[in-house]
């Protein structure tokens, strides 16, 4: 953060979980944040809250920090990053830090997957609608790149649901995404 005058830095989030379930390889990579391939220092986008730090001396941020609009359907962490990108803020990466997500059972299910993925899904349609001004286009173009990404990918959880069901899973979760 120092090193690059960032003004919010995201690292890896570990997943833990004390059940077994048929699909844990997908629930590690659904609920984790790991990019090998990404160096350390800035970055040219965003994730989410989990595992950031934010320096909150290093630029105004908006008030409230997060929008109370998104409050039920996720996505206010992607407002508040995202005004800070507009802003010029410098987005940062490290692998020194981590974070544990216990994942409670309660989440290991295909259903929570399902609306976890429409949610975050809809948060850049979200930003067009939500957040003003009010821009059509954008809502419109969203919604088109959503349905041809629910098409695709609906149709690949449906092949792959019978031959390798954490392969469908993933494909549902692009699907719902969608």
């Amino acid at each position: 953060m120092q090193a690059h005058k960032c003004c919010a830095v995201f690292s890896r989030i570990v997943v833990s979980s004390d059940q077994e379930t048929r699909y844990a390889a997908f629930y590690d990579t659904f609920f984790a944040r790991e990019n090998e391939a990404l160096e350390a220092g800035v970055i040219d986008h965003y994730y989410g809250c989990g595992s950031s730090l934010i320096d909150r001396c290093a630029m105004p941020l908006p008030e409230p920090a997060f929008s109370a609009a998104m409050n039920e359907t996720g996505g206010e962490d992607d407002v508040l990053f995202d005004y800070l990108h507009k802003q010029g803020g410098v987005m940062g990466w490290t692998r020194k830090g981590f974070a544990y997500e216990h994942v409670p059972a309660s989440r290991l299910t295909v259903n929570y997957v399902r609306r976890r993925s429409f949610a975050y899904g809809q948060g850049p349609t979200r930003m067009y609608v939500d957040l003003g001004p009010f821009n059509l286009p954008g809502m419109v173009r969203s919604m088109l790149i959503g349905a041809a990404q629910f098409c695709v990918y609906g149709a690949l959880a449906a092949i792959f649901w019978f031959i390798r069901p954490a392969t469908g899973l993933k494909y549902l979760s692009k699907a719902s995404m969608g």
